[in-house]
């Protein structure tokens, strides 16, 4: 009998200290679960990333929690307010259950920060827009390859052309998903191997793996590029599909697999053994207090706006003045974000305003895709002497042809490094202008406008 009481009331303290971590983790959830649906997915990679989770996440219960997240969660949460990015706010969130899974099981490892990063529309933003200037020339090293083995192609924007059919290198060819599922999938070997071997990498290490396991992704994607235009396989055929998920398997996850094994093997050490100190109630009176303070301020960002319209003296620079000069023939207003809308008979032009060098531009990318279209044929050009992106959009039978860039007063640009480099250094704001056309030779005479 006594011996049940003595279990009992062990169980009871085990129980007593998950309580508070536990309760605010799952409040945390409400407090965010209508904010979540812009962060989480319920697509292939958040699934993989759920899968993976359990292999990359580690404790150390000899050592104490990480409250160096905490820190983390404070300059998030600043930025958040600052910069009214919501995604902050969100990835403060989960740091936050990290420290609350940190208080039950012991320090956690690096790995699922990465895995955070990875599925965050940051990373999401990044891989859209410049995904897009690295498939033209990936269509190019494509092209260089076929005539070195002496098949005649020739490239031109991400169409390549080869014994007279063409070919285009959209976005599955290089989309998010095979680089996100690539680095969660990376992510999966590492902790794989930190389980098996009982071995930590130091976090140069880590990203030693992670960026060659950028440069797996390229080659596997120009490989895949030759072998889908040789071939000719649709992106809805199944042939495309099993050369992708060939690609990843021979020219990602087993060169990753053997790279990773062998750093460990090289550099990977034995985690120190920690030990707890303190006393038990002031410690569990120091999280709670802790935890209640951190829980209160994501409360009050949580009801903080995140909908961003540009300052007002943005707005009145550069032709997006309170009196909009429209050229002749359009008809022009400013929409409440700030864009100015344009249109006449045959064109409609956004005009968009200056973003600062670490925001998002209102790409059109995600602009027309948001509206239904995708985009096919994508190439830059050279249109009544400005160099633009150009693309078609579909959307069942529907066809458009549009173009954008960026420019200011005195520089016009394609570059997302170029525009983001200038503005950093202080020059003058860049505006987005975008052009879309019913028919592709109206598109001359609607740029020479602007």
């Amino acid at each position: 009998m006594e011996y049940i009481k003595a279990e009992v009331l062990k169980n009871s303290k085990g129980i007593k200290a998950w309580i508070f971590p536990l309760a605010f983790i799952l409040l945390g959830f409400v407090l965010v679960f209508f904010n979540l649906e812009n962060f989480i997915k319920f697509e292939f990679n958040w699934i993989l990333g759920l899968m993976v989770l359990p292999i990359i996440l580690h404790f150390d219960k000899s050592k104490t929690a990480n409250y160096q997240l905490l820190l983390f969660v404070l300059i998030l949460l600043g930025f958040s307010w600052v910069l009214h990015i919501r995604t902050l706010h969100i990835s403060a969130f989960f740091l936050f259950l990290f420290f609350q899974m940190s208080l039950i099981w012991g320090r956690i490892n690096i790995l699922p920060l990465f895995l955070l990063l990875f599925l965050s529309p940051i990373f999401t933003y990044f891989v859209e827009v410049f995904g897009f200037p690295i498939r033209l020339v990936l269509s190019e090293w494509a092209v260089d390859l076929f005539n070195l083995i002496g098949l005649k192609a020739v490239a031109k924007g991400n169409i390549i052309s080869l014994n007279g059919n063409d070919f285009s290198v959209d976005q599955s060819c290089i989309g998010l998903n095979m680089v996100t599922t690539s680095f969660v999938l990376q992510l999966g070997i590492i902790g794989y191997f930190e389980g098996k071997c009982n071995k930590k990498l130091q976090l140069l290490w880590i990203l030693v793996i992670l960026s060659l396991t950028s440069i797996f992704i390229l080659i596997n994607n120009l490989l895949r590029i030759n072998v889908l235009v040789l071939f000719q396989s649709d992106p809805q055929s199944l042939s495309h599909q099993l050369f992708g998920l060939t690609g990843l398997l021979l020219y990602v996850v087993l060169p990753g697999f053997f790279f990773t094994k062998w750093i460990y093997s090289r550099f990977g050490k034995a985690p120190e053994a920690g030990h707890k100190q303190g006393n038990k109630k002031s410690e569990f009176a120091k999280n709670l207090m802790l935890s209640i303070g951190i829980l209160l301020i994501l409360l009050v960002f949580n009801f903080r706006q995140d909908e961003v319209f540009p300052d007002e003296g943005i707005i009145k620079t550069f032709r997006l003045q309170e009196n909009l000069e429209v050229p002749e023939g359009f008809k022009g207003e400013i929409l409440a974000n700030g864009v100015a809308k344009m249109e006449n008979a045959k064109a409609l032009v956004y005009i968009k305003p200056p973003s600062k060098f670490f925001r998002s531009d209102h790409n059109p990318m995600f602009c027309w895709k948001g509206s239904g279209y995708t985009f096919k044929k994508e190439q830059t050009k050279v249109i009544a002497g400005k160099e633009v992106f150009f693309a078609e959009l579909e959307k069942g039978k529907d066809i458009l042809y549009t173009v954008w860039w960026h420019e200011n007063a005195t520089h016009q640009t394609i570059s997302q490094f170029d525009w983001r480099w200038r503005t950093l250094k202080g020059e003058e704001g860049f505006i987005l202008v975008n052009i879309t056309c019913a028919k592709e030779s109206d598109l001359e005479a609607a740029i020479g406008k602007f």
